[in-house]
């Protein structure tokens, strides 16, 4: 993905199981992620972030029920 382009991932049950630690590090280092580091087995996940961004528009998690992860954006007119 190019730099700069908005990206949304929500996971509703289960995203550990098979995630690949360069996956784990490249939402890190590419979208900002902090709570991806400490996600659990059947722990609910969203962000939204920008490729490249040094910290995520929105993040979220919970171990016991949805995560949500709002953010009101202002795209620029055409």
């Amino acid at each position: 993905l190019r730099t700069g382009v908005i990206v949304g991932i929500a996971v509703a049950d289960e995203g550990t199981l098979h995630l690949q630690p360069s996956l784990r590090t490249w939402l890190q280092t590419k979208l900002g992620s902090t709570a991806i580091a400490t996600l659990g087995y059947q722990h609910s996940w969203a962000i939204l972030s920008k490729v490249g961004a040094a910290a995520p528009l929105a993040e979220s998690t919970s171990a016991t029920g949805p995560a949500i992860a709002e953010v009101t954006l202002q795209l620029p007119e055409k």
